[in-house]
């Protein structure tokens, strides 16, 4: 079985990593494919990338296995859009190969993603997560507008909701519709989904969404929750409203203003939001 498989190869590696820690000295190398970090959780991510990986043996193994090893021995998230991988003829069981010893874990990485055959393949960092795709799909994310429309939302009073970390979200090709419930219930804000604008554009409730990430902000999961979902099409507005909030002091669920969080699409809340701020009093 696959998890055995991983279990064996991590157990392989576990005496290599006593003998030469994965956080050992940071490669002087400069990352010339990297994007600028635009938040503390991606320096810190770039950070990570540049450590250096005492052995890594993968010898003919799944894609999908290989990055879950990575992610397993690095602690790093990862998220791989898989539907633009396929796209460029790389699927989750596409055989890869690497044996390597002092490795940054960036090089290693681009060999790993190098070893399918493809050429389209490379990382980027984005959210405090590390992306898997294609090199034409993250220019597609470039022209793209964030999920969260800040300018249409209370953003300020929104902040703390969705800065929060969630310790971790395990959802493993899940409903659309049941990752969004999960989100309501760890994080106690009320979601409103306008599900018929959604089916009007073409986007299903059922549509599998898989998010593994472990201390994630809200915002961050919710990115790519949207991102499978929608394909960039779908965005969140933000405003306050009344409900259930957490009391860090009291450590429990108390009455008080919470962020209403309203996910649509963005066309339609674009749209909606204009018309409001126009509509005569």
């Amino acid at each position: 079985m696959i998890w055995i498989g991983r279990l064996a190869a991590a157990a392989l590696m576990f005496a290599t990593l006593l003998s030469g820690r994965l956080m050992a000295a940071p490669t002087s190398q400069p990352a010339p494919e990297s994007v600028a970090p635009n938040s503390p959780e991606d320096q810190r991510v770039e950070t990570l990338l540049g450590r250096r990986l005492p052995s890594v043996q993968l010898p003919n193994v799944k894609l999908s296995d290989s990055i879950d090893f990575i992610r397993d021995i690095t602690g790093a998230n990862v998220y791989v859009d898989w539907k633009a991988v396929e796209l460029a003829g790389v699927t989750e069981n596409t055989r890869v190969t690497l044996s390597a010893t002092h490795i940054p874990f960036r090089q290693a990485f681009e060999k790993i993603l190098e070893s399918t055959g493809s050429n389209s393949l490379e990382i980027q960092v984005m959210h405090g997560t590390i992306v898997v795709s294609t090199k034409l799909n993250f220019a597609d994310r470039k022209a793209q507008k964030d999920p969260y429309l800040t300018e249409l939302s209370d953003a300020a009073q929104a902040a703390e909701a969705l800065d929060r970390n969630l310790p971790s979200v395990q959802l493993p090709s899940v409903p659309f519709a049941e990752a969004i419930d999960f989100i309501r219930d760890i994080t106690g804000n009320k979601i409103l989904v306008r599900w018929d604008k959604l089916k009007a554009a073409g986007i299903d409730r059922n549509h599998p969404v898989t998010v593994m990430l472990h201390d994630a902000r809200v915002s961050d999961v919710l990115y790519f929750i949207l991102d499978q979902a929608g394909e960039g099409k779908l965005g969140y507005v933000t405003e306050p409203t009344d409900g259930m909030g957490w009391d860090r002091k009291l450590k429990r669920m108390v009455p008080q203003k919470v962020e209403l969080i309203t996910i649509c699409t963005i066309d339609d809340l674009v749209a909606s939001r204009t018309a409001a701020t126009t509509r005569p009093g």
